[in-house]
């Protein structure tokens, strides 16, 4: 397009020839003016009518020109795709390959030779299974399907190796290509890495078992140009073909035997755990259901007693708020019969009081009778004397009588006392015989604080 767009710019562009200049007289020009000004119809020549026709044709050739070469360019101009790169061998003067990598290139019928190389991620199933099964470490056959994610990095390198090592028709790199490269390899790593475990180590590592595999078959996919992503070990099962023939599968078959019996013994053994804990637990709920029923009856027993006592308790209550109240009639009864007799009491000692300071006054009198007499006999034996000491006379009478008074006021009080102490029987016997010795013992006994006046009487 460059080409033809220079070429265009260096075509000659058309030029109008001034007109020669002619020396005119005046009058001819005004000839000329005058024909100027009136319109005059002007015949075309032959050199004009060439001249318009020439240049138009011209122009619609280079038109045309260019859309044939813009079709021819396109026709021969391969652009590559997002997902694909692109390697040409070949050349018009020199031959020699190039890649390219997110543009592209011309290709020229019968001088390049164009090879497309996928560059998006392709997931290819390995299987081995039946017959192809996997031998592990410890000689069983692993029925194992791996997914490989491979791709082919944007690269110069990868893709000229990829090109020259997987191409098949020399056009163009398809998944089954890939894949033929790919699955030797990837089972040749399948069992490399299968018999380094067992088959329960691999079911339980899939993980480690396939990062060994990434290891064991990626720097091999590195030389064909491939790039192998990711590994996902989808599934992974013991397969049941064995050949009997077979020294391997012949210790694979033993083992197998000797696990399926022993996880058989180990099964019918957890069968009879669980069944002894089931029977266990049904024991222990049995039993616990009878110590529930148990507890039940013991609490109703134990409501049954709290009510009845509860219920004695509040009879007794009752019995003795009853008897509370009986004693307190026996008792106000008796406290009242009690405040009666205790009157009667007052009134008899009221009235032997009576009787004893009358009899008290009488004796009284008759010893001041006595006294008197014997004081007339004293004063009148001794008259000379009462004479001489009238003034200690007079200081000794009336000391006697202040001693004798004191002596009648503490008889009356012993009398007051001896008759609080006397019962009723010995309260006749003293107003019986009201003997005089028998006072002065009851006054003496009072005055010894002896109290038993009963027996002193007897």
């Amino acid at each position: 397009m460059l080409f033809w767009l220079t070429f265009i710019q260096s075509l000659p562009s058309a030029t109008i020839a001034e007109a020669p200049q002619i020396n005119l007289q005046p009058q001819q020009k005004q000839t000329i003016l005058i024909s100027q000004t009136l319109p005059v119809r002007i015949q075309p020549t032959v050199a004009q009518i060439n001249g318009g026709l020439v240049f138009p044709g011209v122009i619609a050739a280079l038109v045309l020109l260019l859309l044939f070469s813009l079709f021819a360019y396109t026709r021969v101009y391969v652009v590559t795709p997002n997902n694909e790169a692109f390697v040409r061998t070949g050349g018009l003067f020199i031959k020699k390959k190039s890649v390219i990598l997110y543009g592209g290139c011309i290709v020229l019928p019968g001088f390049h030779q164009l090879t497309r190389v996928p560059l998006r991620e392709i997931s290819i199933d390995v299987e081995r299974t039946a017959k192809l099964a996997v031998r592990t470490k410890d000689y069983l056959r692993a029925d194992i399907r791996v997914t490989f994610y491979v791709c082919i990095n944007a690269s110069e390198d990868d893709v000229l190796t990829a090109a020259a090592r997987l191409s098949q028709n020399g056009s163009k790199i398809t998944p089954e290509d890939i894949k033929n490269a790919l699955e030797k390899r990837a089972d040749d790593a399948i069992r490399a890495a299968a018999k380094t475990k067992d088959l329960a180590e691999i079911d339980s590592d899939k993980l480690g078992f396939a990062q060994e595999v990434l290891n064991l078959v990626g720097t091999d996919l590195k030389k064909v140009g491939l790039t192998l992503n990711n590994i996902a070990i989808s599934e992974i099962l013991e397969s049941v073909t064995y050949d009997p023939d077979n020294f391997f599968d012949a210790q694979g078959v033993r083992l197998r035997t000797e696990i399926i019996q022993r996880s058989i013994q180990q099964k019918r053994e957890v069968e009879l755990a669980a069944q002894v804990t089931i029977e266990q637990k049904e024991l222990d709920a049995q039993k616990r259901s009878l110590q529930i029923a148990q507890e039940q009856e013991s609490a109703k027993l134990e409501q049954k007693f709290q009510v009845e006592a509860q219920k004695a308790q509040k009879e007794r209550e009752i019995q003795e708020s009853k008897d509370r109240e009986a004693a307190t009639v026996r008792r106000s009864k008796i406290l009242q019969e009690k405040s009666i007799e205790e009157e009667e009491i007052r009134k008899k000692l009221s009235v032997q009081q009576s009787q004893i300071e009358a009899d008290i006054s009488l004796e009284e009198r008759n010893k001041q009778l006595k006294v008197a007499q014997a004081l007339q006999k004293q004063e009148s034996e001794l008259a000379e004397i009462v004479r001489e000491q009238s003034v200690e006379s007079g200081k000794l009478q009336a000391q006697v009588h202040i001693a004798e008074s004191e002596r009648v006021a503490k008889l009356a009080q012993e009398d007051v006392a001896i008759s609080l102490l006397l019962t009723k029987s010995v309260k006749a016997l003293w107003h019986k015989h009201n003997k005089p010795k028998l006072r002065n013992q009851l006054r003496q006994q009072v005055r010894l604080k002896k109290p038993n006046v009963t027996n002193a009487y007897r």
